[in-house]
């Protein structure tokens, strides 16, 4: 394990919102610890089985799950609505069946 992630804890977020300026290996380790924890607590979050979000203990979709789920070192997961497609883009999208394609 690299000295830079042995001495930051996952739970204190303080050392991830203001890496010390002038160690850029430091730097860059910080940030992965930050990208690890992201991803890992919003897929925990999502307690669903979603495109390629897949979890044999929710196996089905969730209409309550069908947001963003955004991560922050300070606020840690929350949920911001997708907005909805603006009319001349909706007007460019035509539907793509799939139909005798193998679909993850």
């Amino acid at each position: 394990m690299c000295a830079a992630t042995e001495s930051s804890s996952v739970a204190d977020s303080s050392t991830l919102e203001q890496p010390r300026a002038g160690d850029p290996h430091r730097v860059a380790a910080l940030l992965r610890l930050a990208d690890a924890r992201s991803t890992l607590e919003s897929a925990l979050e999502r307690r669903e089985t979603r495109g390629c979000h897949n979890r044999s203990d929710y196996p089905g979709l969730d209409s309550a799950l069908r947001v963003n789920l955004v991560w922050s070192p300070t606020t840690g997961v929350t949920r911001e609505d997708i907005p909805a497609v603006p009319d001349e883009i909706s007007a460019l999208m035509t539907d793509v069946s799939t139909a005798g394609k193998l679909v993850e």
